[in-house]
């Protein structure tokens, strides 16, 4: 049986030290009755700062090739683990908005939908279009039409 570990930080404590909420979640994402009575983490002040490297390295975004959504929707069926795959797979079209905050926002986030992925964005927005999407022009838009996407795809397998 999987079962899924979330943390959540709401609060500090008077030292400054964050206060986390454990949460154990099933595959189906129920969450599991748990009682934490102690707490196997200690606190670590951070590491020194690392030196800086003699010669600065440029940065190489992960997505600068991937200027389409088809490209980001192969880049995510060849990243996603297959477990989150056949959930996706199992899913109705409608339910996708309940990935807003997971999904959504990875793809907004790392796909540069937030940033400068130009070509990506044009992309997105030629797709809401012509299908008169109302949130054309918004990151939050183009992610759900990238995760429609990967969805519609996964069901034609």
């Amino acid at each position: 049986m999987k079962i899924y570990l979330t943390l959540h930080c709401e609060e500090q404590d008077l030292e400054g030290h964050d206060i986390f909420t454990v949460k154990l979640l099933n595959a189906e994402g129920t969450e599991i009755p748990c009682t934490i009575e102690h707490s196997a983490f200690e606190y670590v002040e951070d590491p020194a700062e690392p030196e800086p490297d003699p010669e600065p390295k440029t940065e190489v975004k992960g997505w600068s090739n991937l200027d389409t959504v088809e490209k980001v929707v192969a880049d995510l069926e060849a990243t996603l683990i297959e477990d989150d795959l056949k959930a996706l797979r199992r899913m109705e079209e409608k339910d996708l908005m309940g990935l807003h905050f997971s999904l959504g926002m990875f793809i907004r986030n790392h796909y540069g939908l937030w940033g400068d992925n130009k070509a990506l964005k044009e992309d997105c927005n030629a797709i809401m279009a012509t299908e008169k999407d109302p949130d054309l022009g918004h990151p939050d838009g183009m992610s759900t039409i990238i995760m429609k996407r990967l969805h519609k795809k996964l069901l034609e397998k």
